[in-house]
């Protein structure tokens, strides 16, 4: 008796290395890209996701409706992959603000909408 899963081995893998490692390369991000806050318009919480494709050192903050920033969510190094932030409204008014993510590669600014 030889269980079938005892066959399975990365030795004896039909699927070369080279090409194990190209579509590995081609699953995982490139660039950088943010995706619209969730929820917006919110009214406690609202979460932020970004992928990057290579590592990076970003910085997200928050802007009021004049342009002014009010809060930074995190100004820190990063891998490459997708990650997420989270911003607690706290004691902010009502409003319109814009979030911007910053890296050496330039700056996305999206608008969101606080109401409680």
């Amino acid at each position: 008796y030889v269980p079938l899963y005892s066959r399975l081995s990365s030795a004896s893998s039909p699927i070369p290395k080279s090409h194990m490692e190209r579509a590995i390369d081609h699953s995982l991000p490139t660039g950088i890209d943010v995706w619209p806050n969730y929820p917006n318009p919110f009214s406690d919480v609202t979460s932020f996701t970004f992928k990057l494709g290579e590592d990076k050192h970003v910085r997200l903050a928050i802007y009021d409706a004049m342009g002014r920033e009010i809060t930074v969510i995190t100004d820190a190094d990063y891998q490459r992959g997708v990650h997420s932030a989270v911003l607690r409204s706290g004691d902010l008014p009502n409003g319109l603000y814009f979030y911007r993510l910053t890296t050496d590669e330039g700056m996305i600014q999206w608008k969101m909408l606080l109401m409680r």
